[in-house]
């Protein structure tokens, strides 16, 4: 995943590819989807949930929680509580469809950010580590909001990054454009390309042989 040319997406998201160049600003109802993965080790979903409640603006939020979230769901659930129009999941869920309809996502710096860029869909990241900080994806030149470690994000920086697509206009667009410019989610055919080019065009190995002759 590591080299953007060659990732592979899931074929639940071959339909809702480049979809967020379809998609109409945001309504009076702009849709929020967090969502940190299968475990969130650093709870993330918390913290995200925490901060986001104090956004004084109408705003649908889906928490989307992984099979092997360790943590307390019923805590997540009373704070959904607290908010209108926020719902927590478990799975199972149709994740590219609820990323499709969403107009921001908040997630990790991990594969996520792939599958996004995939859509097209304005995203902010909050790494779980000091390992994920150091990726080089999921940047602003690909048309991400990079915050650095969840844990250490202030509510300001994320209220504020939040907000900013959903109210430039100009600034959601670009987002997009520069997501779905690199072109994801092909990276199958250009394997198999590969596979098909190297078994008509053996290199020659060691001693001449190539590499069926090794194999064999």
């Amino acid at each position: 995943m590591r080299d953007r040319q060659l990732f592979i997406a899931d074929p639940s998201m071959h339909k809702f590819e480049k979809h967020g160049l379809k998609k109409e600003p945001p309504g009076p109802l702009p849709h929020l989807v967090i969502s940190f993965g299968e475990e969130d080790e650093g709870n993330l979903t918390f913290r995200a949930l925490r901060h986001v409640s104090q956004l004084q603006i109408p705003l649908k939020v889906t928490v989307l929680v992984g099979e092997r979230y360790p943590h307390d769901v019923s805590t997540l659930r009373m704070m959904a509580l607290g908010r209108r129009n926020t719902i927590v999941q478990q799975p199972p869920y149709d994740l590219p469809e609820i990323y499709a309809n969403a107009d921001v996502v908040l997630c990790a710096s991990g594969y996520m950010p792939y599958e996004i860029a995939v859509i097209g869909i304005p995203c902010i990241i909050l790494s779980q580590s000091d390992f994920e900080v150091g990726l080089t994806f999921p940047k602003e030149q690909h048309g991400f909001v990079h915050l650095g470690l969840g844990r250490k994000v202030k509510q300001s920086n994320l209220l504020n990054a939040i907000m900013e697509p959903l109210l430039h206009e100009p600034l959601r667009k670009r987002a997009i454009e520069r997501q779905l410019s690199l072109n994801l989610g092909g990276g199958l055919d250009t394997i198999l390309e590969t596979i098909f080019y190297l078994v008509e065009h053996p290199k020659r190995g060691v001693g001449g042989k190539t590499m069926s002759d090794m194999l064999n």
